[in-house]
C-alpha cells in the first residue's frame, strides 16, 4: 500500500487535557499477528502450513484450475480441512473459481475455517501466491470466522470492488468481529484516500462512515475502536476528507478507562502524523502494561520524530517479542543517524534472533536518508 505523505499541522495539546486511566478489557477479535517468531492468530488454533507449501512445481501450478481444485480436496479432510497444499488453490482461473464455488459449501464448518486460516497464513507469508479472487468468495460465507479470514487476506490486495466491499462488511455485517475486522482492514485503503488517491470511493463519504460509527456509543466497543484506528488517518489537516473532530475522539477513547482502547487511542495518534501527542506517545512506551508498550511503539514508528529514538531503542531488548519486533520497525521508520546506529549496533550482536527485521529496518532508515 501506499504511504501517506501530506503534512500534519498540529492542534493545542492544551485543550485535550487528557489523563492516563488504564483498565483491562477483552477483545476476542480474530487477528494476524506478525512476530519474530512468525504469523500467529489471535485464537486458540493457528492454522499450520504443511512443510510443501514452500515448493510447488511450475508444472502443477499450469494445470487447469478445476484441476487443481480437485487435487486439493482430494488430499484434504473435508472434516477438518488437514492437508492438502493451499498452494494448489494460488492464482485460479474462471474454472478453477467455479469449481472451487461448487465444493466449498460441502465442507464442513471446521474445514473452511482451517482451510480459510491457512489461505491467509500463506497470504501474509509467500508473496507469490495469489488467493484474492477465493477470498472475495469467502466474504460471502455463512461462517464469521471464515469471513474474518478473508478480510484478513485482502487487506493489502488491489483489487477492484474491494473497497465498496469492506464498507459493507463494516456498515451491516451480521457479526461484530467481521465488522470490526472489516474496518481495520480499511487502514491502507484510508491512507490512500488521505492522500487523494483514487480507491473507488470519496474520501468523505469513508470518512464520514468511519466517524459514525466511533461516536455511537451503541455500536460495539471493539468496532469502535478499529474504526478511530482507521479514521484518525483523516484528522490530519491537509488530507483529503480531513476532519477536526479526530483529535477529540482519540482523546475520548484515550481517557474511556480501560487498556484496549488506550492502546486504540495510541495507534490513532501515530496514524494522524500529529506530533501534538508525541508526549502521551513517549509516556507510555515505558508503561508497565505489555499492549500500551506495543501501541506506543508503533505510533512512534509514525511519528518518526529522532527525540523517540532514544526510548524505543530501550524498547528493542524488551521482554516481549511484539514489543522487540515493533522497536526495529519503528527505529526504521524514524529514521536519522541514531537510529542507524543503533540498528547497527543490534545487527551486530549474535544473540538477537531477529536479525532479518534488523537488516530490513536498517535498510529503509538508510533509504530514508539517502532522499530515496
Amino acid at each position: 500500500m501506499s504511504t501517506r505523505s501530506f503534512p500534519p499541522t498540529p492542534d493545542d495539546p492544551d485543550e485535550l487535557l487528557l489523563d492516563l486511566m488504564p483498565d483491562e478489557e477483552e477483545d476476542e477479535r480474530l487477528e494476524i499477528v506478525v512476530t519474530e517468531r512468525g504469523t500467529e492468530w489471535s485464537d486458540s488454533t493457528e492454522p499450520d502450513l504443511p512443510e510443501d507449501d514452500e515448493s510447488l512445481l511450475t508444472t502443477t501450478l499450469d494445470l487447469p484450475g478445476d484441476e487443481r481444485v480437485a487435487r486439493f480436496l482430494g488430499q484434504a479432510d473435508r472434516r477438518t480441512g488437514a492437508g492438502g497444499d493451499v498452494a494448489l488453490l494460488s492464482d485460479l482461473d474462471r474454472s478453477g473459481l467455479a469449481a472451487f464455488g461448487r465444493s466449498w459449501p460441502q465442507l464442513a464448518t471446521a474445514a473452511r475455517r482451517e482451510i480459510a486460516g491457512r489461505l491467509a497464513a500463506a497470504s501474509e507469508e509467500r508473496y507469490d501466491m495469489q488467493f484474492a479472487r477465493i477470498f472475495l468468495h469467502l466474504l460471502g460465507d455463512g461462517d464469521a470466522v471464515v469471513r474474518q479470514y478473508a478480510v484478513a487476506g485482502l487487506a493489502d490486495e488491489q483489487v477492484d470492488g474491494i473497497v465498496e466491499r469492506l464498507v459493507r462488511l463494516t456498515e451491516a455485517d451480521s457479526s461484530t468481529d467481521v465488522r470490526a475486522a472489516a474496518a481495520a482492514a480499511l487502514s491502507g485503503y484510508a491512507d490512500l484516500a488521505a492522500a487523494g488517491e483514487d480507491i473507488g470511493i470519496d474520501a468523505d463519504e469513508l470518512g464520514d462512515l468511519l466517524e459514525t460509527i466511533v461516536v455511537d456509543e451503541d455500536e460495539p466497543l471493539a468496532l469502535r475502536r478499529s474504526a478511530l484506528e482507521t479514521w484518525a488517518v483523516f484528522g490530519s489537516r491537509g488530507a483529503e476528507g480531513f476532519s477536526s473532530s479526530v483529535p477529540e475522539a482519540i482523546a475520548e477513547m484515550y481517557n474511556s478507562g480501560d487498556t484496549a482502547s488506550q492502546a486504540s487511542a495510541l495507534i490513532a495518534m501515530g496514524r494522524t502524523l500529529d506530533p501534538v501527542w508525541m508526549p502521551f506517545v513517549e509516556r507510555d512506551l515505558a508503561s508497565d502494561d505489555v499492549e500500551l508498550r506495543l501501541a506506543a511503539v508503533v505510533s512512534a514508528g509514525q511519528l518518526a520524530d529522532t527525540v523517540l529514538v532514544e526510548p524505543v531503542t530501550g524498547l528493542a531488548s524488551d521482554e516481549d517479542d511484539e514489543v522487540r519486533l515493533a522497536a526495529v520497525v519503528s527505529l526504521g521508520q524514524i529514521g536519522g543517524p541514531g537510529a542507524l546506529r543503533v540498528l547497527r549496533g543490534l545487527a551486530a550482536d549474535p544473540e538477537r534472533t531477529d536479525q532479518d527485521a534488523v537488516n530490513e529496518a536498517i535498510e529503509e532508515a538508510t533509504l530514508a536518508a539517502e532522499g530515496l
